[in-house]
């Protein structure tokens, strides 16, 4: 191994899309990508993330099942040098809450299934970050 290689969440990544990149993959759910479609896909997420002004430093939480698309998420939210914030969803409603609260979450990505969860609790997420940002402007 080179002495100054790298091992990052985007070097994991782009090892194997670069030396194999029409190589197949399965994922769980048993659809067959190349891991040029599977970097493909991830930077296009981090794109849409970045294109919402998250950033490193930002928090992501994510509420979703096992899914190629949460596995998705595991890569394309720390390349952008953001914490991910993994939900968990087997978390009682007002622990789910807290756990959002105390991450000081930036944005949620929610699979619609646990919509029903989230909705309600929004009015009670509570912003520190943001509101004292918006003190400070106005």
């Amino acid at each position: 191994m080179h002495p100054h290689f790298s091992l990052n969440i985007r070097q994991i990544l782009q090892a194997p899309a670069g030396r194999n990149p029409d190589q197949i993959i399965l994922d769980g759910l048993g659809q067959a990508r190349t891991y040029r479609q599977f970097h493909e896909r991830i930077s296009r997420l981090a794109s849409v993330l970045t294109s919402y002004g998250l950033c490193a430093g930002s928090t992501v939480a994510v509420m979703d099942w096992d899914t190629p698309r949460y596995l998705e998420c595991f890569f394309a939210i720390p390349m952008i040098g953001a914490t991910l914030h993994t939900v968990n969803i087997r978390l009682s409603p007002e622990q789910i809450l807290y756990t959002i609260n105390h991450a000081e979450d930036d944005a949620i990505l929610c699979h619609e299934e646990f919509l029903t969860i989230l909705l309600p609790l929004l009015p009670r997420v509570q912003r520190d970050k943001l509101d004292e940002t918006q003190r400070q402007s106005g």
